[in-house]
């Protein structure tokens, strides 16, 4: 569909999805895999609301910020597969990107508390600071080889990573999380799987078992 959704209408075994632009598309089923923070922010409307129970597991579940940083570098030679300091922007990665070196930074928890309060320009700063320091040799960054993305404030993902709060029943909340409603709508992304949830490993895991599960019903019709 290419556009942003805003009401799921469902029923049991009929679902309508109305979107942005006053599209609508119906089935006997569909796939929801928006992430944990949009379910929490109630950004798109499920009418009926959904069971509570499911409701519970998605504003108990823990879904922290995280900021990752993009920089272009000249070349990287330093020999160092990962690099986790005291910094600004604690942790960095190198990438080779076709012909491009690529460090990749890493904020989470309270650093990309501290980070996301700060105008874009400083958390480029940040970042420049951050590789000066931990990779001295390297030429100093140029702030158009920098590029941020703060997945708190993405309109499509709102946050990072799903992680179970201390006091949490995590397996049991992911469990309610994942499971299907009324035979309509079926539920997949990192935070439903119960083993690898936080990872990409899970978010595929997760997709497959709902293609399973929408396979079964449409073999039934």
């Amino acid at each position: 569909m290419d556009e942003p959704v805003e009401e799921v209408k469902w029923s049991r075994n009929s679902v309508e999805v109305d979107t942005a632009s006053r599209g609508r598309h119906r089935a006997r089923c569909a796939i929801i895999t928006l992430p944990l923070g949009v379910l929490r922010e109630d950004t798109v409307r499920f009418t009926p609301p959904l069971p509570r129970r499911k409701q519970v597991a998605i504003h108990d579940l823990g879904c922290g910020k995280v900021v990752k940083v993009f920089v272009r570098v000249d070349s990287f030679r330093e020999g160092v597969r990962y690099a986790l300091s005291n910094c600004a922007v604690p942790v960095w990665w190198p990438r080779q990107v076709g012909r491009h070196s690529v460090l990749v930074g890493w904020a989470s928890g309270q650093s990309a508390d501290r980070l996301s309060d700060e105008l874009p320009v400083d958390v480029k700063c940040r970042a420049a600071q951050s590789v000066g320091a931990i990779f001295p040799r390297l030429l100093p960054v140029r702030f158009d080889d920098i590029h941020v993305v703060d997945w708190f404030t993405e309109e499509f993902s709102r946050g990072g990573y799903s992680y179970t709060p201390t006091g949490c029943d995590g397996d049991a909340r992911r469990t309610d999380l994942a499971a299907p409603e009324g035979g309509t709508l079926l539920f997949a992304g990192e935070a439903t799987d119960r083993v690898y949830y936080s990872t990409v490993t899970g978010a595929a895991r997760s997709g497959r078992r709902a293609a399973q599960e929408a396979l079964g019903i449409l073999r039934l019709t």
